[in-house]
């Protein structure tokens, strides 16, 4: 009940589109079932409603797991664009030209007249952090597959909108949020951002129909532009206050804990005797197993997570500049002030130098150079 909502309230907390989760007692007949819990579809109806234009508009990826088969399938639209996707991925993105053309860009990053955005590439990111994060390993790949097929993911392209590109939902996370060891998964070490590197149960991807988006994610990867990106929305959320440092994601856990914590009580009632005795209850078992993820998982799992991305070269060893006002880090990426004040940028390394702009632009340039409206500040 709280597992599986983390991680799409999580998705809703980096800013990205989510699906919406409500808890219900059910009665069928006047008898009662227990405690329920519901999930906003992310197909056509779901995207036509919240983004716009008509269902008719939009093509809805997810895994087809009739039979056990366990691949791709459209229920809205076509499989046109996730092919055209899929065909790019197979080219690779190790050159900045092929990175750059899913995203409608040209080979110097800028944008491209006419062009067709394929992967809403912040979304991408976001998602997949989220997946590291929570340590899923069910989605949107699976260690019940040996991570060489699809499962548990939705991904949305609007083939009316060419500025947009795919997005994906966190979808089936009660594989998540483990600090013990639950097979195939690992615990609070459970590793889902180095299974395309290890021999164990290595991530790979050779027909179209077990496309996915941690596939993507890995083969884009291989480009530089793209992994600074991702140093970048991992620095967001994983310090300062990022949605996943360890007090904000225990935050986000409990709060949907206690909306539910006197509604176990009726669940237990219900069904807490049906395959246990003694009786399961809410103070003896829920809230035992609620606090263990709290003092178990959230203290560590960032710092992990973030060893994890370092060991693949997927975020970089040094530190970012930090923001200072009166001497203390400004924690935001957003202040608002009525009056003019001084910031600080300082270097929290022992050398270098700090590059700043003051335009909007971005002080490094394509290709790791600096950008000619930079100014550099002594450390």
């Amino acid at each position: 009940m709280v597992r599986e909502v983390f991680s799409r309230d999580s998705q809703r907390d980096t800013k990205q589109p989510y699906t919406r989760s409500r808890y219900y007692h059910l009665y069928l007949n006047g008898m009662y079932w227990g405690l329920f819990q519901t999930q906003e579809r992310s197909e056509a109806r779901y995207a036509a409603d919240y983004f716009g234009d008509n269902r008719e508009d939009y093509d809805v990826v997810k895994v087809n797991t009739e039979n056990w088969n366990y691949q791709i399938e459209a229920t809205d639209g076509n499989l046109d664009a996730w092919q055209l996707l899929w065909d790019k991925c197979n080219t690779g993105f190790q050159d900045n030209a092929s990175y750059f053309d899913i995203i409608g860009k040209d080979a110097n990053g800028k944008p491209k007249k006419g062009s067709q955005v394929l992967v809403d590439i912040d979304n991408l990111i976001d998602y997949m952090i989220g997946i590291f994060y929570t340590g899923n390993f069910d989605s949107p790949t699976s260690s019940f597959g040996q991570n060489n097929g699809p499962n548990n993911f939705y991904t949305i392209f609007n083939r009316n909108d060419k500025s947009k590109g795919f997005t994906y939902y966190n979808h089936d996370a009660e594989h998540a949020l483990f600090y013990y060891s639950a097979p195939p998964g690992i615990g609070i070490d459970e590793n889902r951002v180095n299974i395309g590197f290890t021999d164990n149960m290595r991530m790979y991807i050779s027909n179209f129909k077990m496309f996915n988006p941690q596939w993507l994610h890995f083969k884009l990867a291989t480009n530089e532009e793209f992994r600074i990106l991702m140093a970048d929305r991992i620095y967001k959320f994983f310090f300062n206050n990022g949605t996943l440092i360890p007090d904000k994601a225990a935050e986000l856990f409990l709060s949907r804990a206690q909306e539910i914590e006197m509604a176990i009580i009726g669940e237990s009632a219900r069904w807490g005797d049906a395959y246990h005795e003694p009786a399961r209850t809410k103070d003896d078992d829920w809230l035992f197993a609620v606090n263990d993820i709290v003092d178990n998982y959230f203290p560590y799992r960032t710092d992990i997570v973030l060893d994890q991305l370092k060991e693949v070269d997927w975020y970089p060893d040094f530190q970012p500049p930090v923001y200072l006002h009166n001497n203390n880090q400004i924690p935001d990426d957003v202040i608002k002030t009525d009056s003019v004040i001084n910031i600080e940028i300082k270097n929290p390394g022992e050398s270098g130098f700090i590059y700043y702009a003051t335009n909007g632009d971005d002080p490094r340039a394509i290709g790791g150079g600096i950008s000619e409206s930079s100014v550099e500040s002594i450390n």
